[in-house]
């Protein structure tokens, strides 16, 4: 069994600097971060 590491809160999710400087960020980076805070949105319907 692989020991996987804990999955980051929606919490730690939103202070990372991904999401502080969108700015910088990639398209790719671009792409999973609104995917990441859509599914939040969606689970909170």
């Amino acid at each position: 069994m692989n020991n996987l590491p804990a999955t980051p809160s929606p919490e730690e999710l939103m202070t990372t600097p991904v999401f502080q400087a969108p700015e910088t960020m990639s398209p790719q980076a671009e792409e999973a971060s609104t995917a990441l805070i859509a599914e939040r949105q969606l689970r909170h319907l």
